[in-house]
């Protein structure tokens, strides 16, 4: 079979697979929209987390619709990664996570974590101290770096149990992985999320507690499914976003109703990707299929974007028109990560990272 240049989990690895089998343009679009999507949830949990008193009440519930709109981001990029990860014709060893997926992972968090760290420690202390680094290293160890990192080490605990799944997706029957979706469904994501509303504790459990492991195996699903009418996902988006929309309008925290555990965030990540999926069935989409590749980048750098706007530039709501604020990031920030990830993916040691 054709072999084509390895990957991360996050920008789906694609050796020893038919390039007709995996490079689908649907999959391509659906890594830049929750690049996009991620870019615009940050700009909006920002503003609501340190600066909300510079958003009038329409403010804070436009950017909460927004924010929580955009929540499918990570669970989609999941789903990606399991509708070509669990693929039985592409061979996982424990060789290969051991000695190629995590190390690059570990080599992302030393290149980008530990600067990030040390810059959030510059920004806290305002003074540039070469005697923080070792405090840097410290807080990437222990997972103290800039929020949208947290999703590299969870990438390390996907890949640590992707070859224990493989042989299970292989062998067993569409009805075996729907079974098994249902279950983690209803524990991973239908009883806490009762249970917490109810102030309720049961004694049922799996030992599968990951919501993770429900979008990888959500993902590898959905990506066999022919879905003939646009009423199933459309339904799976609406239905989200009108429950969001009357939080919001009653002024109600979504945060406790659709974080990635919750069964509303489950419905929208599965709509977008059914959607997804049917318009790529009737489209070419050329473009993603370009600039797809680079969404690993993105996500990676445009933190340091919004960062510098806030922190140094003191571009933030307090001190300018929220529509100002929101439209300019809106703009600047992808721009400006799609074109440093180009750039970094010239250089030898970041092409072999991003």
């Amino acid at each position: 079979m054709q072999e084509t240049q390895d990957k991360s989990i996050y920008s789906d690895g694609k050796e020893n697979i038919k390039k007709s089998d995996l490079q689908v343009k649907y999959i391509e679009a659906l890594r830049v929209i929750c690049a996009l999507a991620v870019i615009i949830l940050h700009i909006c949990s920002n503003c609501l987390t340190f600066y909300r008193a510079g958003l009038s009440p329409l403010g804070v519930q436009v950017f909460s619709f927004i924010r929580w709109t955009s929540n499918f981001c990570v669970p989609v990029f999941v789903m990606i990664s399991g509708a070509l990860f669990l693929n039985p014709q592409k061979e996982i060893t424990y060789k290969k996570v051991f000695t190629k997926y995590v190390p690059r992972m570990l080599l992302v968090l030393a290149i980008f974590g530990i600067p990030f760290a040390f810059l959030e420690l510059f920004f806290n202390s305002h003074s540039l101290n070469p005697a923080q680094f070792p405090l840097a290293v410290k807080n990437v160890f222990i997972g103290q770096c800039w929020d949208h990192m947290w999703y590299l080490y969870m990438l390390i605990g996907l890949y640590l149990v992707i070859p224990v799944f493989k042989p299970f997706v292989k062998a067993a029957r569409q009805k075996d992985i729907l079974i098994f979706l249902i279950i983690l469904y209803v524990f991973c994501s239908i009883q806490p999320f009762v249970f917490a509303r109810l102030d309720f504790q049961s004694g049922f459990y799996i030992p599968v507690t990951s919501i993770y492991v429900l979008y990888l195996f959500s993902g590898w699903f959905a990506s066999q499914q022919k879905v003939k009418s646009f009423v199933v996902p459309l339904s799976l988006i609406f239905v989200p976003l009108l429950i969001l929309f009357v939080f919001v309008l009653n002024n109600i925290d979504p945060e406790s109703f659709l974080h990635n555990a919750s069964p509303i965030t489950v419905l929208l990540s599965w709509g977008v990707f059914l959607l997804v999926k049917m318009l790529g069935e009737k489209f070419q989409f050329n473009l993603s299929a370009k600039i797809g590749k680079y969404t690993f980048g993105v996500y990676l750098i445009h933190a340091v974007i919004l960062n510098f706007a806030y922190k140094f530039l003191k571009f933030t709501p307090e001190n300018h028109s929220t529509p100002l604020v929101f439209f300019t990031l809106l703009i600047v920030t992808p721009a400006l990560s799609f074109v440093l990830s180009f750039l970094l993916k010239k250089l030898p040691v970041f092409k072999k990272i991003l």
